[in-house]
């Protein structure tokens, strides 16, 4: 989909426009859209109509199949596809930006569950490190990248996007006790799971105790002292 509209539009507030397209890409969708900076209401509609851009888009576009066409931005990491499950309480981005007879200025990201933005490091190939992230919740993380509209009469930018959902299920950790036996169990994430423990937290010490470890884990009161953690490879 593409959208077009002028800053100025005196008809129609671009406000509507924005709006549209944030709830769009909310929701996963990929709009391209233009905002020019002057065009009142016909010059807006007219420069879209004249773009050969736009032109070239449309007539690239097949029923059923996801458009290749340029513009376009992917995620491709931390993986290839709109739906990630991590238990970290943050998540690296990696991807690239593709534009069409311009340069790519700007990529930027924001997690609409929690409100966090930033820029990307790059633009054509960028990255982002440690988005934070709402642990229990799906987090709908938008990445955008900017481009000049391609047509300078009008000014104004151009942006296209991806979105991915990334469920946050941290692990949460007990510990119980019945006599000598301790029970140490969590709930979270997605495994496999490895135990490690320490005896030194200043130097963290950590190995493996226990690899592709399921919950519960049973554990003697009577050994040597020692922290002990769960985390995903």
């Amino acid at each position: 989909m593409r959208v077009w509209h002028a800053a100025d539009d005196p008809n129609v507030g671009v406000s509507n426009s924005r709006e549209f397209v944030q709830a769009l890409r909310q929701a996963g969708g990929h709009p391209i859209y233009t905002e020019f900076q002057t065009g009142g209401h016909p010059g807006s509609i007219g420069a879209g109509n004249m773009s050969p851009v736009i032109h070239d888009w449309l007539m690239a576009q097949r029923r059923g199949v996801p458009s290749v066409e340029r513009p376009r931005l992917s995620i491709t990491t931390p993986i290839s596809q709109e739906r990630f499950v991590t238990s970290a309480a943050t998540v690296d981005l990696a991807g690239s930006a593709e534009a069409i007879g311009q340069t790519v200025t700007r990529v930027s990201w924001e997690n609409q569950t929690t409100l966090a933005k930033g820029d990307a490091l790059g633009t054509d190939s960028w990255n982002v490190a440690s988005v934070p992230l709402k642990g229990n919740a799906t987090n709908v993380i938008v990445v955008t990248a900017t481009t000049a509209s391609g047509f300078p009469v009008n000014g104004g930018t151009t942006t296209f996007s991806d979105t991915l959902s990334v469920l946050s299920l941290p692990i949460r950790v007990r510990l119980d006790r019945e006599g000598s036996i301790l029970a140490l169990s969590w709930i979270g994430g997605t495994g496999p799971y490895r135990v490690q423990k320490a005896t030194n937290l200043t130097l963290a010490d950590w190995q493996d105790y226990l690899t592709n470890a399921q919950s519960p884990v049973t554990l003697e009161a009577d050994d040597p002292i020692g922290f002990y953690r769960v985390v995903e490879p």
